[in-house]
């Protein structure tokens, strides 16, 4: 279906995975215990009530005869597919199969379905999409009745229904964002306003769980009966948690000691867990994770507030929660669980086992190139079936890291490894080709190893030089300056945004606008939703904005669809009929509630509204093969009403946002004149210039700027700002020509082939800045695609660390007469 997420591991690859797992485990040996050390460090113990529950699934259809039924629970802080519980189901008839499981009263388990024979079929949603896993919890015993609706051999093509509501506090009657809303193997979250949305339920009956992924409310579970095509509602008032305190104390092995920092790998959002499948199974970023404090040489402790009654699963790690993790004492894989205590408790915990059972650690010892930067971290990436997510290196000195790599060696044969920087192993690797692969032994390894270059860093720069006398400018101490960030962020941003956010503001710039987005998820119907892992969550971007505000940048608000959306195939494909686009609009109106709320709560500086990627659905909007989108009539009184929607929740400026030049000639929404400022998304072509000369594209530019956004300017009386968005490769002198939020000159971060060209980049902006700064009814000056995560001298149009950024940081402090 076009506009879906795509998961990009394999799944057979883990299931062969999986088999070998289970065979070398089956022959792992028990390490002995030491009894004195046992007597030194007495731990806490946690005896759960269990309670027995019945799973009853009912089939599509019957198995073939060498087929079993197999009921899986996902262990999600080792990995999604590294340490599952399989359970075999017994059958009650052709379709309908049962098993009973003791479970801990209190606890929440993610399992799913799958056939088992020579390989293994997973189930299917409704949506005929590989369904990650179903949410049961255990209140006491109870009857489960699930409905497998699809294989991927045997598509669903029945009735779908879905559940609607709301959630707020209980006593406070306040919205409660960012909760799942979990049924039949879908989920989605609530919004700012508490409100939910689970499209594309099978009818029937479907057990509905409703559960912070903090853990700061209490569950809710009930059965909901979805009617074909009618919308189940559910209004719900959940009760806020109180909040213990918890500390750890954890005791390594006898004689076992390193210098890594132990982490706190757990299912809590809050405490760096994503909620989503991330690289080869992955379920945690190490980065992320909290860390002890070492006391002692074996002796741990670390202290963390917790809602009491939350259901805890957890490992001690060296890494994440795959590589490093603790052990148990025969070698296997093991998460551990805490049912939160009702009041302040002490938890004293031993590690049997870090180490491999009878593998020697392997130690990877890396000097980097010189020009790394010194505010950057190396991480270390490895692979067995699969780039995972990258490790945090201990840094040993100048240029210099290390890490060990402790387990699960005893699982693996031959591991290949690379280095990255900022944990950002998609772009900052060192050059290609310079990888390296380790076979596990017995006995300890040490690898010494160096590279001379990283991939996007070691490009020639020089000096970087300001044509200053291409226009006669004088300062304006309220031009707007700033930078528009990239909207994909990575889930590893955290740790190392901060590094790009210094750098903005060193350059004088004021705003920085950032851009939450949701993902499309249906196209029949039309849904727009938040997805873990694809799009920054509320905690996530209320993080975000406060490190923009620390770095006195002002935030800025400009709610876009995820770029992973296939936005094309969304219009071409969309029915596009009356009822559609009531649903598009209502769905939409909620993402941008969203933001709304956002920057009224975060006091940002400006709401930016007009997605590009939404022409379509404006006045005379065109699809990619330029025919109409038959948008509504009164597309632009429905865009008008989103503007005072807005005004109602948030009190800050409005600012409309255009791009030109416009392919198709589709003119300016009429909606623009309801707005307080005018964003133009302006990239003209400079093709045509007779030399690569600054003065030549400041010709250039001019004329653009009279040809295209004066009148603009002219026919709303508004404000203007201008964003650029040049790569620093040849190809960004066709500019962008854009339909639909899309570059037709040019493939969106798509430069394969293309050199790099950072001086090319430079005298571009260098000819925009004056262009539009010397235009009195130009207001401000954006850089867009401002990759703050990591340095990279690459094609990309983002200019942290390029000579681009130089050549700002002089316009952007002489414009606001700023001292340097």
């Amino acid at each position: 279906m076009a506009g879906q997420t795509k998961k990009s591991p394999e799944r057979h690859v883990f299931l062969n995975v999986l088999i070998v797992f289970s065979l070398i485990l089956s022959a792992c040996s028990v390490i002995n215990k030491s009894p004195i050390a046992e007597l030194a460090f007495i731990e806490s113990n946690e005896n759960y009530a269990k309670a027995e529950v019945i799973f009853q699934v009912n089939l599509p259809a019957a198995l073939s005869q060498n087929e079993k039924l197999v009921l899986e629970i996902i262990d999600d802080v080792t990995g999604t597919y590294f340490n599952p519980s399989q359970y075999e189901m017994a059958e009650q008839d052709g379709q309908n199969y049962y098993i009973k499981l003791p479970l801990t009263i209190g606890q929440k388990i993610k399992y799913r379905y799958l056939r088992k024979s020579d390989q293994l079929t997973y189930e299917y949603t409704a949506r005929n999409e590989p369904l990650p896993y179903r949410v049961y919890f255990s209140e006491g015993p109870a009857l489960v009745q699930d409905y497998v609706v699809a294989w991927p051999d045997l598509p669903y093509n029945g009735p779908l229904g879905k559940i609607r509501g709301q959630l707020v506090e209980k006593s406070k009657n306040t919205p409660i964002p960012n909760v799942a809303i979990y049924a039949a193997g879908m989920r989605t979250l609530s919004s700012a306003d508490g409100s939910f949305i689970l499209e594309g339920l099978p009818v029937g009956t479907q057990n509905v769980v409703i559960a912070s992924l903090d853990g700061a409310y209490e569950t809710f579970q009930q059965g909901a009966v979805i009617a074909e095509e009618a919308t189940t509602p559910i209004m719900l008032e959940l009760q806020k948690r109180a909040v213990v305190d918890l500390d750890f104390t954890v005791r390594l092995p006898d004689g076992f000691n390193t210098d890594l920092p132990l982490r706190f790998a757990s299912n809590m959002y809050s405490l760096g867990y994503p909620e989503s499948e991330l690289q080869s199974g992955s379920t945690t970023v190490s980065a992320d994770l909290p860390i002890f404090t070492k006391v002692a040489n074996n002796e741990y402790k670390f202290s963390l507030s917790l809602p009491a009654g939350a259901d805890l699963k957890y490992k001690f790690t060296f890494g994440d929660g795959f590589w490093n993790a603790e052990l148990g004492s025969n070698g296997s894989f093991m998460t551990r669980e805490l049912i939160v205590p009702t009041a302040d408790t002490t938890i004293r915990k031993k590690i049997a086992l870090i180490q491999s059972p009878d593998k020697g650690a392997i130690t990877i010892n890396v000097v980097v190139p010189k020009t790394t930067p010194s505010n950057e971290w190396i991480s270390l990436q490895l692979n067995s079936f699969g780039w995972m997510q990258p490790l945090p290196m201990l840094k040993m000195g100048e240029n210099q890291w290390t890490y060990t790599l402790y387990s699960p060696t005893h699982l693996l044969t031959n591991i290949e490894y690379r280095f990255c920087r900022n944990d950002q192993c998609s772009q900052a690797i060192s050059k290609q080709g310079e990888t390296g692969s380790v076979t596990t032994s017995n006995l300890p390894q040490t690898l010494t190893l160096s590279f001379e270059n990283w991939q996007y860093l070691n490009e020639n720069t020089g000096t970087t030089n300001v044509d200053t006398n291409a226009g006669a400018l004088q300062p304006r101490t309220d031009f707007i300056t700033g930078f528009e960030l990239i909207s994909d962020f990575p889930v590893s941003w955290k740790q190392s945004v901060n590094q790009g956010l210094v750098s903005a503001t060193s350059t004088g710039a004021s705003w920085m606008i950032l851009s939450p987005t949701w993902t499309i998820t249906s196209t029949n119907p039309p849904l727009l939703e938040p997805v873990p892992g694809v799009d920054l969550l509320w905690p996530d971007l209320q993080s975000l904005i406060s490190n923009i505000r620390n770095n006195n940048l002002q935030p800025v608000i400009f709610p876009r669809l995820s770029d992973s959306s296939d936005m094309n195939g969304f219009w071409v494909n969309g029915k596009r009929d009356g009822g559609w686009w009531l649903t598009i609009f209502e769905r939409y109106q909620r993402f941008i509630l969203q933001n709304a709320d956002l920057a009224q709560i975060t006091n940002a500086s400006a709401i930016i509204i007009g997605d590009p990627g939404l022409r379509p659905s404006m006045a005379g909007g065109t699809l990619a093969n330029n025919e109409s989108s038959n948008a509504p009539e009164n597309a632009d009184d429905q865009w008008s009403q989103l503007i005072t929607d807005i005004r109602a929740r948030y009190s800050g400026p409005v600012i409309g946002v255009i791009s030109l030049p416009d392919q198709n000639n589709t003119g300016i929404p009429g909606w623009m004149k309801n707005v307080d400022a005018i964003y133009v998304l302006f990239s003209p072509s400079l093709a045509s210039s007779k030399d690569q000369s600054v003065q030549s594209f400041v010709s250039l530019f001019d004329a653009a700027l009279d040809t295209y956004v004066q009148p603009l300017a002219a026919q709303f009386g508004k404000p203007i700002l201008v964003g650029i968005d040049y790569p620093s490769n040849p190809i960004a002198l066709n500019g962008c020509q854009a339909l639909n939020g899309s570059c037709l000159s040019y493939e969106k971060n798509d430069f394969s082939g293309q050199s790099v060209d950072l001086d090319l980049q430079s005298k571009i902006y260098n000819a925009a800045f004056i262009s539009s700064a010397r235009r009195p009814w130009i207001s401000g000056f954006i850089s867009r695609g401002f990759n703050p995560l990591v340095v990279l001298k690459d094609q990309q149009a983002s200019v942290y660390g390029k000579p681009a950024s130089d050549m700002l940081w002089f316009w952007f402090h002489y414009i606001l007469n700023k001292s340097s």
